[in-house]
C-alpha cells in the first residue's frame, strides 16, 4: 500500500541540519534558529509549534523503544508515526484513568474482607 495522495508545500518549517540542500521549488524554507522579525504572527505561531512536536516525538521515540523505524518506505514511516500517537493517546488515558482504577481495586480488596 503506498501513499498516493499530493499536498502542495507552501511553507517548510526545517532545522538548522537542513542548510546547504540548496533546494528549487515553490515552498518557501524556514530555518530555526534564525531572525523572525520579518514573520507574521502566523508565522511565529508555526516556528513554535514546531518548537514543541519536535521534543514529543523524540521522547515517545526514546521512551518507547522506537528509536529506529524498521518499516519500509512512506507507509511505514506514516505506520510508525501513527504508532507513535497511539502509544502516547494510551499513556495519557491511563495518566487520567488511574486514580479511577486504583478506588477500584481498593474497594474489591475491602468488600472480599
Amino acid at each position: 500500500m503506498e501513499l498516493t495522495t499530493a499536498v502542495s508545500v507552501s511553507n517548510a518549517y526545517v532545522d538548522k541540519g537542513y542548510r546547504g540542500h540548496n533546494y528549487e521549488g515553490d515552498a518557501k524554507i524556514h530555518l530555526a534558529g534564525s531572525s523572525s522579525r520579518k514573520l507574521t504572527r502566523t508565522q511565529k505561531r508555526r516556528r513554535k509549534r514546531r518548537s514543541a512536536v519536535e521534543p514529543k516525538i523524540g521522547h515517545l521515540k526514546s521512551d518507547n523503544r522506537m528509536r529506529r523505524c524498521f518499516l519500509k518506505g512512506l507507509t511505514g514511516d506514516a505506520i510508525n508515526a501513527v504508532l507513535a500517537a497511539a502509544g502516547s493517546n494510551l499513556q495519557k488515558l491511563l495518566r487520567a484513568l488511574s486514580p479511577a482504577l486504583v478506588f477500584w481495586i481498593r474497594s474489591l480488596f475491602l468488600e472480599a474482607l
